[in-house]
């Protein structure tokens, strides 16, 4: 199996770098590259079964934008060949129509899916997340600038029980198109959710995966579905 982190250098925050800590563990004859933003991504020109990017600071979202806009169509087929992605925090506005700045006004985005980004630096938005995806539940939580505006029903990823969606007037959260999978939701999602992970890894090998501390995973799940079921308010300063 071959892994590719985009850019780890500056899309890595809030912990999300567990989620490749975790694919190495349960893959560990896995070939993992981290691509350096001085490179171009191997899945647009290689085979690479699974390709991941996380959170970033605002000013490096624009960079990575201005590095990916010119692969943008070869991303799409990438797409729709089925390749696996997992995209997490702030980096699903990069593949959105654009990003409204407060510095810099608005900057176009990779124009993949029908959203538009805005952001408040002042304004910081904290909250738990708990939702359904496949008749599992799913949950983690949100610490953003941002909240994004479109039509999500089509390409949803999954409904929000508990918390906001990609607005805090929306329950859709996130975006599923064929095997690209994007979440503003942190976690990290592969140890937070490990029925989503068991079934994730299952259709990334076509085969049955063993989940490292799969029994440590589920207790603490189990838990944590309780705590968030009991949460009067999901959102917290």
């Amino acid at each position: 199996m071959i892994i590719e982190y985009l850019f780890p250098s500056v899309a890595s925050l809030y912990g999300e770098h567990g989620n490749i800590t975790y694919l190495k563990q349960t893959f560990p004859q896995a070939t993992v590259y981290e691509t350096d933003l001085s490179e171009s991504p191997r899945f647009l020109s290689e085979k690479v079964d699974l390709v991941y990017m996380g959170p970033m600071s605002e000013r490096a979202q624009r960079k990575i934008i201005d590095l990916l806009m010119p692969y943008r169509l070869r991303i799409k087929e990438r797409m729709d060949e089925g390749n696996y992605f997992l995209i997490t925090g702030n980096a699903v506005d990069i593949f959105g129509t654009s990003i409204e700045y407060e510095d810099v006004g608005v900057v176009k985005a990779l124009d993949l899916f029908p959203f538009t980004t805005k952001l408040k630096m002042l304004a910081r938005f904290n909250c738990m997340v708990m939702g359904e995806f496949e008749h599992m539940t799913l949950v983690g939580h949100k610490t953003q600038f941002s909240m994004s505006y479109g039509d999500f029903k089509e390409h949803m990823f999954f409904k929000v029980s508990k918390g906001i969606g990609m607005n805090s007037s929306i329950m859709e959260e996130g975006i599923r198109y064929h095997n690209f999978f994007a979440t503003q939701m942190i976690g990290p999602m592969f140890v937070l959710n490990p029925h989503f992970t068991q079934w994730f890894f299952n259709r990334l090998a076509n085969q049955e995966v063993t989940l490292p501390y799969k029994e440590a995973l589920l207790l603490a799940y189990e838990q944590r579905v309780k705590d968030f079921t009991l949460v009067k308010e999901a959102i917290y300063e």
